[in-house]
């Protein structure tokens, strides 16, 4: 969760420098908030894996949803950047 942290505020340092057509960059919020919201139930499950083995199913099934939705936040993150004209400085 650090690493993805990491990630989003560089992105959004690089993103200052493009400008994105309206409805690309608001696709990939979507999925982009939702990948970051959905890492609030693995975060919650995984503490409570931690005090108790019954949660395991429920914590495996919270991972796997956060990462299809990280990876469709990367898939249109990276067709947004496709998409993108450099801003002149």
């Amino acid at each position: 969760m650090v690493c993805l942290t990491v990630t989003i505020v560089l992105t959004e340092e690089l993103v200052s420098c493009y400008e994105f057509p309206k409805d690309v960059l608001a696709t990939h919020l979507v999925f982009a908030k939702a990948g970051g919201l959905l890492a609030l139930p693995v975060i919650v499950t995984g503490v409570w894996l931690w005090r108790s083995e019954r949660a395991r199913r429920w914590h495996r099934v919270c991972v796997l949803i956060w990462i299809v939705s990280v990876l469709a936040a990367t898939g249109t993150g990276l067709w947004m950047f496709e998409h993108g004209t450099l801003r002149a400085r």
